[in-house]
């Protein structure tokens, strides 16, 4: 055995000595936060949803939106979303090395001095009842990228032209507010690169500075379109149409919102918690999702407010006016259209883990908005509703049909994701081939295109306005496998949709190359 060299002893103990120094120190640093954070609980979770916020669980692994950095242990990040918070946030003053904090829709009236969190990237502090002047110490958040308050009750002015201070900000959110005074003046120097600004809704006067013009008009002005019933009832509406549970209205507000009210004419189920169930639904935000904004419900009827999106609905893209005249689909568009529709139906089932469905999936439900993304619009109204699936419904998943089950007097399986997965299968098979989804005999979208994809490959399964762009066949070959993939017949054999999401993803960077 080769004895220790006593120089080498001395620095082994030097780095033991070290270590163990910084093993303290963390177990310090990430102790305070969790004590924080019990702290927090304490004082804003009137409703209890933090139960998981327990001594007995392990902070980094069991604490509802709870990120920890992987060596430190220090928290990272802060996602409490619709949590019925009320109070102030000053307990979390600790949280030295949080990089993204997300508390929006809550009940939250206050906040410590934002210099507390130098490492902040991501703040989400939107519809709480915040007040005050705009926070100055925020400029000094170098790292900052995305910032969003909107929906509080700050005032006063904002140094709009004091953010070319955060080179790396790319969101602004400061819409419905009482912010007053100007935008600033033309800048000629650096200012931030504002990807997605919006300050609506506010008191702002003067005109809007070039380096902000880039941005559209309802960026800058909008209203605060409603808060009672009978606004909507003043307002002048034009009926867009009747559906299978309603009729739905296009409403124009007198500061030129406009938006679409849904009245629900069928039976509702009897919910425990209605207002509860709509209010979750309100709170999912997603660009590919179309938001409901509000909803009016009583004895005699439902009544839905949604943003209204002017260019229609994927359905009436793929086929109206299929005669002379008409404007077809490229493949790029229909391929993006599917990439949103997937992206919009992925963050509803992965939403609140709450296992959510659509419940009623078709192409009429995907709407495109202003900047050409498809929006997933309905989104589980069917659930409400008493009303059966229609038997001739060429998106209804087999399981769902009383004929597969033995005895024919049993109810159908409830509605699923993997029932939605189905569904959307069916719509990439109307954005491939063109055809209207049917259900009937041999004239069944589904039926026929598995019937032609088991025989010798031909074009004739895609829409002749595909012929075009043959060089686009494997991407088109490819989606049709996706198509596939979602329509087998078993639901657990179904991908889940953020898989599918996935898959086209990679279907488009290929056509992108």
């Amino acid at each position: 055995m080769v004895p220790l060299n006593p120089k080498n002893h001395f620095s082994l103990s030097k780095f033991l000595s070290f270590s163990l120094f910084i093993s303290i120190f963390f177990t310090i640093s990430h102790s305070d936060d969790f004590s924080s954070l019990l702290t927090f609980k304490s004082k804003v979770d009137t409703s209890n949803f933090l139960i998981s916020w327990s001594k007995n669980n392990d902070p980094c692994s069991s604490w509802l939106g709870v990120t920890c950095h992987p060596v430190t242990r220090r928290v990272i990040k802060l996602v409490l979303n619709h949590l019925n918070l009320t109070g102030s946030v000053h307990p979390l003053i600790h949280l030295t090395q949080i990089r993204h904090l997300s508390l929006h829709n809550n009940f939250l009236t206050s906040f410590p001095n934002f210099n507390s969190w130098p490492n902040l990237k991501h703040v989400y502090l939107s519809h709480n009842n915040f007040s005050g002047e705009f926070p100055p110490e925020i400029y000094r958040l170098k790292r900052l990228r995305r910032l969003d308050l909107s929906y509080n009750k700050f005032s006063g002015e904002i140094p709009v032209t004091e953010f070319h201070q955060l080179p790396h900000l790319m969101t602004l959110h400061l819409e419905f507010n009482s912010f007053s005074g100007s935008l600033g003046m033309d800048e000629t120097r650096h200012v931030a690169s504002f990807k997605d600004f919006n300050v609506s809704g506010n008191n702002f006067s003067g005109k809007i500075p070039n380096w902000l013009s880039k941005f559209p008009v309802a960026s800058f002005t909008g209203c605060k379109g409603f808060s009672k019933v009978e606004d909507l009832l003043k307002a002048s509406a034009e009926m867009l149409g009747k559906g299978s549970v309603g009729t739905s209205y296009k409403v124009a507000m007198d500061c030129k919102d406009v938006v679409v009210v849904k009245r629900v004419i069928e039976k509702l189920k009897k919910m425990k918690d209605l207002d509860g169930f709509l209010r979750l639904i309100g709170g999912l935000r997603h660009q590919n999702v179309v938001s409901l904004r509000a909803y009016y419900s009583s004895k005699e009827e439902l009544l839905l407010v949604y943003d209204f999106l002017p260019n229609g609905s994927l359905h009436n893209l793929l086929h109206g006016n299929r005669g002379p005249g008409r404007t077809p689909l490229d493949w790029s568009t229909r391929l993006k259209y599917a990439l949103g529709a997937a992206k919009g139906l992925a963050s509803l089932h992965s939403y609140n883990k709450t296992k959510i469905c659509h419940g009623n999936f078709t192409s009429s439900n995907i709407l495109i908005d202003h900047f050409g993304n498809a929006c997933i619009s309905d989104i589980c109204l069917h659930l409400l509703l008493q009303m059966p699936i229609s038997s001739n419904n060429g998106y209804k998943a087999p399981e769902l049909s009383t004929q597969n089950n033995m005895n024919t007097n049993q109810n159908p399986r409830k509605l699923s994701q993997k029932c939605d997965v189905y569904s959307f299968g069916v719509v990439l098979l109307e954005i491939l081939t063109g055809k209207i989804a049917t259900s009937e005999g041999e004239t069944s979208l589904t039926k026929w295109v598995q019937r032609v994809v088991n025989k010798e490959w031909t074009w004739d399964v895609f829409d002749f306005e595909l012929a075009r762009y043959k060089e686009m066949e494997d991407e088109m070959v490819a989606l049709l496998k996706v198509a596939m993939a979602c329509l087998v017949s078993s639901p657990k054999d179904r991908p889940k949709m953020i898989v599918v999401e996935k898959m086209i993803e990679e279907i488009r960077k290929t056509e992108n190359r």
